[in-house]
């Protein structure tokens, strides 16, 4: 069994509600003892309150792109949607769906990302925001 849950859902399954996901997330969190560390599926919210991360955060330098995963939720099942604005440009869109996680392998050195989840249809709130960097590479 794998220890990262996101990466063993077959990707017609990622992000969507379903029991089987509900399923396996339980499954995979009792496995790897969630209880004891905090840790929750990425459909759980337990206050009903959205989130937004990005794990990691700094993204590790390294050569060329870097790579974060952005975790969401709108809090209470309700349509979501990701966008991302690079350097503070365009807003572009990521993803459309009330919860999830999604790789971004394209973080560039000396660029800032910005992640921000908004109340579906067409970004009607803003639920949230996370911003994105590579780290600095160590001088020595």
């Amino acid at each position: 069994m794998e220890s990262n849950p996101g990466e063993s859902v077959a990707p017609q399954w990622r992000g969507k509600r379903s029991v089987a996901r509900q399923l396996v997330a339980w499954l995979l969190g009792l496995a790897a003892g969630s209880a004891a560390t905090g840790c929750r599926p990425s459909n759980a919210s337990p206050d009903g309150q959205p989130s937004i991360s990005a794990k990691p955060n700094p993204v590790p330098p390294g050569d060329g792109a870097g790579t974060t995963t952005i975790h969401w939720d709108t809090g209470n099942g309700t349509g979501g949607e990701v966008y991302v604005a690079v350097d503070g440009g365009e807003e572009k869109l990521v993803a459309d769906q009330p919860d999830g996680a999604v790789t971004a392998d394209w973080i560039q050195p000396g660029s800032r990302y910005e992640f921000r989840l908004y109340a579906a249809p067409g970004r009607a709130r803003l639920l949230g925001s996370v911003k994105v960097a590579m780290g600095k590479t160590d001088p020595r």
